[in-house]
């Protein structure tokens, strides 16, 4: 078809902004809701219920087959629990757009044909998001299923121009995008991303919106550049059923797809069929026209018969050079497990699961070096089991390796996050406590001697065993060298042995050992 020359708006946008319907006043509660990081699920319940339309939606959207919930949702409020604050924005957005051009006069414009259209951007989207990797494939969806509504408004506020619109629908986005800027001086996605800057509505889905035809701006956040590049792969792959007559969108949409980064390959072929399957689904979720089904199967075959055609003379190089990348994935992967394997034997002990002596050793060497640096205190505890002998010769080493385990799981259950517990070897044990004065260390270590001695701990054979441990402890507030604070820390241990075990000593203490 023959454009007309191109022209610039009649009257500037902003004047010919004002004769479209405001939003509907609760949906723009809902989406201002939205934007903030702490709002409420239950304040956002109470502004959702006040919307029926959006109820009914965000009803049909918990209650269906991609949710599968364990029983029906029947209140907004369930369903906005259930949601969360991310997806209820998305079907706001879309809901005001459908909520708006419910009351506006289009004219000549096909809205029937614009809203299946749309169910395929959509569609495309959604499945190319969940393919690729999107961390939210429904944003994508609420992406697509508005990204050329400005077409929609565009045909409410130039009536003359519709016609035009209506003409070009199904031909592909550069053709379209021609036609309106013949027709009125700006793009859908322009007109759009004016509309949504007055409205308020989330910038990361305006800024993909805007931006699916284009490239993609400069200084966007990783988020935001990659919904770009997913809307704009997204708007070709719905080409192929939009204008399948063309011959190029076959090659575009293919093009597009290699460039895009995904967590693994993308097929177009296997992406087409997807989007065709899915379709009747979303149109049902939505409630907005299919379209008929008997056309789309004939483009989905004429573009798998283009595919083929340009895809034959590369799928023996394809073949191979995803052989060779499962080889290196799977080389990978075994290094991967090996260089894991080499990093526990070098750290952890094979049979408590805490550190070995040498990295309690090392730990202990840094964190004295840093504590003085900063001048903070430093403290260590050492523990010996109690007549750990009797129940090796009573009971056999199995069960002395019972109670080693045990020992070691109540006292890691005890000492704090940024503590390590350390077997240093035999029935001996080290708790290293960085930043920690004597005051808080001697609290640790009470209250892991107070829990040993009160766990009973049962061997193979069903014995009952209850084992307690001697501890002995030692605190620095100036740089110490950290072989002295272990030897010292070691000493007040062999003072609580001697001294009858089940119990824990400190040097010069200012407090009565437990007894």
């Amino acid at each position: 078809m023959k454009l007309p020359e191109p022209k610039k708006p009649t009257r500037p946008i902003a004047m010919k902004l004002k004769q479209l319907p405001s939003p509907p006043a609760g949906l723009n509660m809902v989406l201002q809701a939205c934007k903030q990081p702490d709002v409420s699920l239950h304040k956002l319940s109470l502004l959702v219920c006040a919307e029926p339309g959006l109820v009914i939606e965000l009803l049909r959207v918990a209650n269906s087959a991609w949710n599968s919930p364990p029983r029906t949702i029947r209140s907004g409020q369930q369903a906005v629990l259930m949601l969360g604050a991310r997806v209820v924005r998305n079907h706001a957005v879309a809901h005001v757009l459908r909520a708006v051009a419910a009351d506006v006069d289009i004219g000549e414009f096909n809205g029937d044909l614009f809203w299946t259209h749309a169910l395929r951007r959509a569609t495309a989207a959604l499945v190319l998001g969940r393919e690729a990797g999107c961390e939210d494939p429904w944003e994508m969806f609420t992406v697509g299923l508005i990204q050329d509504s400005g077409t929609l408004l565009m045909a409410a506020m130039w009536p003359h121009a519709s016609a035009g619109l209506t003409a070009v629908q199904n031909l592909p986005a550069d053709i379209r995008i021609e036609t309106e800027q013949a027709l009125v001086g700006i793009s859908h996605a322009d007109l759009f991303s004016e509309i949504a800057k007055v409205w308020g509505l989330p910038e990361d889905i305006v800024t993909a919106v805007a931006n699916h035809h284009g490239e993609t701006p400069k200084g966007l956040s990783r988020q935001a550049k990659r919904l770009c590049e997913l809307a704009r792969t997204a708007d070709l792959l719905a080409d192929v059923f939009i204008a399948p007559t063309d011959t190029d969108v076959v090659g575009r949409a293919a093009t597009s797809l290699t460039s895009l980064a995904s967590r693994s390959p993308l097929h177009l072929e296997k992406l087409i069929l997807q989007i065709e399957s899915e379709m009747p689904l979303v149109a049902d979720h939505y409630r907005l026209p299919e379209g008929d089904g008997d056309s789309v199967s004939e483009m989905v075959g004429q573009a798998i018969a283009s595919i083929v055609q340009i895809t034959h003379h590369y799928e023996h190089v394809t073949q191979e050079l995803e052989a060779l990348l499962e080889e290196k994935q799977r080389l990978t992967r075994q290094l991967e497990i090996s260089n894991s394997r080499l990093q526990q034997m070098a750290t952890i002990d094979d049979l408590t699961g805490q550190a070995n002596r040498r990295f309690f050793t090392h730990k202990l060497q840094m964190s004295a070096k840093i504590c003085a640096e900063n001048q903070r205190p430093i403290s260590v505890v050492m523990l010996d089991i109690d007549s750990f002998k009797v129940v090796n010769d009573n009971h056999g080493h199995a069960a002395g390796d019972i109670v080693l385990r045990a020992v070691a799981e109540c006292i890691a259950e005890i000492i704090r996050p940024d503590d390590l517990l350390g077997r240093l070897g035999g029935e001996e044990f080290g708790i290293l406590l960085p930043n920690t004065n004597q005051e808080v260390a001697f609290k640790v270590a009470t209250a892991c001697q107070e829990q040993l001695a009160n766990t009973t701990i049962t061997t193979l054979e069903g014995a009952q065993l209850m084992v307690t441990a001697s501890f002995g402890g030692c605190t620095s507030h100036h740089p110490i060298d950290p072989e002295v604070l272990l030897h010292q820390a070691d000493g007040q241990m062999y003072r609580a042995k001697r001294a009858g075990g089940n119990r824990v000593f400190w040097p010069q203490e200012r407090r009565k050992p437990w007894n």
